[in-house]
């Protein structure tokens, strides 16, 4: 769960500001045509990854009770946007590249998104992703290095925002997961991590007022893998404030996930159970110096992963800011 909690807050630390397409995909005056969202900045990440995650300098264990050590680095942030939005249908196509981890080469966001106005009934969205990151061949070898190899997910979403009418959205997504030689899995089939992952969530208002709104969200999480040991079942919490103020607006975002495993872990002998949190805020100024179609972005964001485990425990530390530009 270490490397989930990394990856969903350089997800959220790259993605553009949430005051940027606040009303919709559309371009200004909701006129039909191309747009588009650019970034670029840098940041600096603090985190202590887990045994499990796939780092340099951390190939080496002498023992599954090691602590990995720590890291800071430096995170180049891009994001790179761009769609069509059809006025006579209320019909939008998007692609969207984040790059904002720390290997670029191997972990890239790529979003591939159909939206569709329902008129009262809502906005109703499908998308596509693809993620590839750096796992270990065998990551409870002890003694000898680890070798890396790719694991791949494939996302398909669907998003129904304003459901009904109501100020309520509903959010529903399917992975699949592949891990390339997969090493572990063939010494011990309760350890192989292919497999899939079903989770949906509700979100509503808790609170709206002039300039501020405050949303909540409940979900549930099912992952189900060939090795029944990295199989589970879980539940999320968020909650989210936001303060808009026109020209800038602050935003402020904490999720908890907690996850138990179906059956006990091969190599520890017990079931595990992970706990994860994440919070992050942003602010974000439209047109700096008199320049309209820009924004500047400052972003700050924090995670850690408990578990009945040690060697899957992690924690994070990010800060960054950059310039956009919207067209």
């Amino acid at each position: 769960m270490g490397r989930f909690v990394f990856f969903m807050m350089c997800v959220v630390f790259c993605c553009a500001p949430l005051g940027v397409w606040a009303e919709g995909p559309a371009p200004e005056g909701d006129e039909g045509g191309f747009y588009g969202t650019a970034m670029l900045g840098g940041g600096v990440s603090h985190w202590q990854p887990s045994l499990l995650d796939a780092e340099d300098g951390n190939e080496t264990i002498t023992s599954l009770e090691d602590t990995a050590d720590k890291e800071t680095s430096f995170i180049p942030l891009m994001t790179l946007e761009g769609g069509y939005y059809f006025d006579s249908t209320g019909t939008w196509v998007s692609m969207d590249v984040v790059d904002g981890l720390e290997e670029l080469e191997t972990s890239v966001i790529g979003n591939l998104t159909v939206g569709q106005s329902l008129g009262e009934m809502g906005t109703m969205a499908l998308s596509f992703s693809r993620h590839r990151t750096d796992v270990w061949k065998d990551p409870y070898l002890v003694g000898s290095a680890r070798e890396m190899t790719k694991s791949k997910d494939r996302t398909l979403g669907l998003s129904w925002e304003d459901v009904l009418g109501l100020p309520v959205s509903l959010d529903v997504a399917y992975t699949l997961t592949r891990v390339r030689d997969d090493v572990s899995g063939k010494n011990n089939p309760d350890l192989k991590r292919d497999g899939e992952t079903g989770e949906a969530t509700v979100s509503f208002p808790l609170f709206f007022g002039e300039r501020s709104f405050v949303l909540a969200g409940l979900g549930g999480v099912q992952g189900d893998f060939d090795g029944k040991s990295n199989s589970y079942d879980g539940y999320r919490v968020n909650l989210m404030y936001i303060l808009d103020m026109d020209r800038w607006s602050l935003s402020s975002v904490v999720s908890g996930e907690q996850r138990r495993y179906d059956a006990a872990h091969p190599v520890f002998g017990k079931t595990r159970e992970d706990k994860g949190w994440i919070f992050s805020t942003e602010y974000v100024y439209h047109a700096p110096l008199g320049y309209d179609r820009y924004f500047f972005q400052a972003r700050a964001a924090m995670g850690e992963t408990t578990s009945n485990i040690s060697f899957f425990e992690s924690s994070t530390l990010m800060v960054g800011a950059g310039i956009g530009y919207t067209f």
